[in-house]
């Protein structure tokens, strides 16, 4: 039997926006899929760079003492089974 993973539909804005679901506070960083999202001529390593600077932007822009957590999948299930770059966990910590 197929169970829908629901939980995705929390996460996932494109799913949500047209129905208000209350949660102005969970904020969203880019996604690391490098296919998708590297810049022309950016390299995974780059690219890692880009997106670690880039939360960190967000978490300073926001205020570090208003985040509870961050929470990523280390393999993206949902959008094709594609993990991150190699640098890309390292460069968060």
């Amino acid at each position: 039997m197929f169970q829908y993973p629901i939980n995705l539909c929390y996460s996932l804005p494109a799913l949500h926006q047209k129905f208000d679901l209350p949660a102005q506070f969970v904020l969203h960083t880019d996604c690391p899929h490098y296919w998708r999202y590297h810049l022309p001529g950016e390299t995974e390593e780059d690219f890692s760079t880009r997106l670690a600077n880039n939360l960190e932007n967000l978490i300073l822009k926001e205020g570090p003492e208003t985040i509870a957590a961050f929470i990523a999948e280390p393999v993206m299930g949902a959008g094709g089974v594609i993990p991150p770059p190699a640098t890309y966990f390292d460069k968060l910590w």
